[in-house]
């Protein structure tokens, strides 16, 4: 166990999932934070003993078994255990690469935190690296990815948080309105889900259950230096909000962030980190995203 300040770190070993796992508490704050090292996940986020992020315990006792084998033979429902995590874009066909989604990765206890560090990526020879620290009631998350291959590789940080059903989320400083995806409900957000704020600059989804799945996609304004996803959940008194850099990348609907609903329990905020060509031995610009979780007089709706 390590202490600073507000902040304690404690290290257990968990059969829920299936390994070590870490504890980040702020006990001025009220927030907690769990990380496994299956994986290498946010696995849970609270204030207060009120939860935000989803989990899937049931999904870790399969995880060593779906990593003895061949991507194209992993299902979607074996490769998705909750929690948030870092994945290299542009994201490659088929379920997340194994190694890096399912894998044990290194640990090291830092101060108000964890790093952690990844396996190799069999398929690719990428490694990713993340720090996980706490403090002040902000959960800061840092990662970045190294190029251990022979070739140049296309690969930029990008981070998946799900998020639990239902909740308001608000994004912005936008330029545009959320654009739908086409692979997603033929290209559209389901009516009554996206409304404008006065200024004209920040839209609200209600993310209730609709029945039809969809992705949006985000293009944040230039002339601001932060975009900021923000979620409040019904029946529960608690708004998360995280803030992070405006970076170059694009995903292909040309926004630097996403949000993906679909039919299960959960909903996924994603944002892009810089756009990065990595050479062999090179490590990718970092990407940093702030999580604030914070306490609401009434819930949202």
């Amino acid at each position: 166990m390590v202490s600073s300040d507000n902040i304690k770190v404690s290290c257990y070993s968990s059969s829920k999932w299936q390994g070590i796992a870490y504890r980040i508490e702020d006990k001025k704050a009220r927030i907690s934070a769990e990380i496994t090292k299956r994986g290498g996940r946010l696995i849970s986020l609270q204030i207060n003993g009120t939860e935000v992020v989803h989990s899937n315990p049931a999904i870790f006792p399969q995880m060593q078994t779906a990593l003895k084998k061949e991507r194209e033979n992993v299902t979607w429902s074996e490769s998705l255990p909750g929690g948030e995590t870092t994945w290299p874009a542009p994201q490659r066909e088929g379920v997340p690469l194994l190694d890096l989604n399912l894998g044990e990765y290194k640990s090291i206890v830092i101060e108000n935190g964890v790093r952690l560090i990844s396996p190799i990526c069999r398929e690719t020879g990428l490694r990713i690296v993340r720090k996980i620290t706490l403090k002040d009631g902000v959960l800061q998350i840092r990662a970045y990815i190294i190029n251990k291959g022979d070739k140049e590789q296309n690969a930029s940080p990008w981070s998946i948080l799900p998020l639990l059903k239902p909740a308001l989320v608000k994004v912005g400083p936008l330029r545009h309105p959320p654009r739908a995806f086409k692979d997603f409900n033929n290209g559209q957000i389901p009516e009554g889900v996206v409304s404008q704020s006065k200024d004209k600059s920040y839209y609200e989804l209600v993310m209730h259950m609709t029945g039809k799945d969809f992705k949006a996609g985000f293009l944040f304004d230039p002339r601001f230096e932060k975009g900021t996803i923000s979620a409040c959940f019904q029946d529960k008194k608690v708004r998360l909000t995280t803030s992070f850099f405006l970076s170059d990348a694009l995903y292909p609907h040309k926004g630097a962030g996403e949000i993906y609903y679909g039919g299960g329990p959960y909903f996924e905020t994603e944002v892009l980190g810089p756009s990065s060509i990595l050479q062999p031995g090179q490590e990718s610009e970092v990407l940093e995203i702030n999580i604030q979780l914070e306490e609401i007089a009434e819930p949202c709706f």
